[in-house]
């Protein structure tokens, strides 16, 4: 009797072992677009995170989508997707400020009779998302697009102090741990008369070059920040006028072998403007990027996309040492939340143009 007694323990211990084991794996939840900062160390520096993100991430919806538009999914699927830094570009309406693509307005839907895309509707969404997911924070890149207002940083204000405690806006690049559930401000926008300070105007890259030249060199620019206030140096490629093979070959994939140093923000533009389409040159170059053999013990900064996708997204974040590779799934939902093609007016040129696109990818 006492062996039966002590072999049904060991039985039952043996039992309970496992069964804890499978409850401690059951809760542990699959590392995705959602969710994939949340295992990276609070005392990481922001800049030494290897972070998807979207170009012109507004320019969904919205006329002359042949040339303008640079996504093919809402703000909140990008953010699903992985996406991390969104390139916002705002243009002041009076007191309010829209997103824009240049002088061409972002709309919430299809169509000319959509309703136009405003800071308070990309903030609602963001809002939720971190609401959903407090682990994980999202930079916005904030651009002065079309226009010159002179009340544009205050008008931006604004919107800060509605929601203060959403924000990160230090000229400084903070700690993971530091702004987990929070939006932070990376300044693009500020001028030599900008009320912004080092308080309040975001870490500030105000003084971002421009590199649509077709000529000259191909590589990523190091800059001081503005005024040099800030204490690192910064790194950016964003040669948008370049045919997309020369782009890729000359300006992506140069960026992608720099060994960054440690605390430097690293910002690599996979966008170009040349040619037919952004859809055609996304195509070929996101192509080349999850060919391409990334170091997973490298820091790539952040990666900006034209029609970002789940893959790409994690092909980036994966890079992340803490992040879970085995256990990445695509995020459920995404797929639903793509729209609809914006390409053409009436269904003829969608027909058209999906040729169009098929034919020169």
């Amino acid at each position: 009797m006492k062996f039966a007694k002590t072999t049904l323990a060991l039985i039952l211990s043996v039992l309970l072992m496992f069964s804890g084991t499978a409850l401690c794996c059951a809760a542990s939840p699959a590392i995705g677009g959602c969710n994939w900062m949340s295992v990276i160390d609070d005392s990481t520096s922001l800049a030494d995170i290897s972070m998807p993100g979207t170009h012109d991430s507004a320019a969904t919806y919205l006329a002359f989508g042949i040339k303008a538009r640079c996504q093919d999914k809402t703000i909140p699927a990008q953010l699903n997707c992985g996406a991390r830094f969104l390139d916002i570009r705002l243009c002041a309406e009076k007191n309010k400020l829209k997103l824009v693509h240049n002088f061409v307005d972002c709309r919430k839907g299809s169509g000319f009779t959509a309703p136009r895309l405003y800071l308070d509707d990309v903030l609602e969404y963001c809002a939720d998302f971190l609401g959903k997911n407090e682990k994980e924070c999202i930079v916005l890149f904030v651009k002065e697009d079309f226009g010159t207002s002179a009340e544009f940083d205050t008008l931006l204000q604004k919107y800060i102090q509605r929601n203060k405690e959403l924000w990160y806006t230090e000229n400084r690049v903070p700690s993971l741990g530091e702004v987990r559930g929070k939006l932070v401000l990376m300044n693009r926008y500020s001028k030599a008369e900008s009320k912004v300070d080092e308080k309040t105007g975001g870490i500030n890259l105000s003084n971002f070059p421009r590199q649509g030249d077709n000529n000259g060199s191909y590589q990523a620019v190091s800059l001081d920040s503005y005024s040099g206030k800030m204490i690192s140096t910064y790194m950016v490629q964003d040669r948008y006028n370049y045919p997309k093979e020369e782009k890729w070959e000359r300006a992506v994939a140069p960026t992608l072998a720099i060994e960054k140093t440690e605390d430097q923000l690293l910002i690599n533009f996979l966008s170009t403007a040349a040619g037919l389409s952004p859809e055609i040159n996304a195509a070929y170059v996101n192509a080349q990027l999850l060919d391409y053999d990334l170091n997973q013990k490298a820091c790539y900064g952040a990666v900006l996309f034209d029609f970002i996708t789940p893959e790409l997204a994690a092909k980036i974040y994966n890079c992340n040492a803490a992040v879970i590779n085995s256990s990445y799934t695509p995020t459920a939902g995404v797929a639903a939340d793509v729209p609809e093609a914006q390409n053409g007016f009436i269904p003829f040129l969608d027909f058209v143009w999906s040729w169009l696109i098929q034919l020169f990818s």
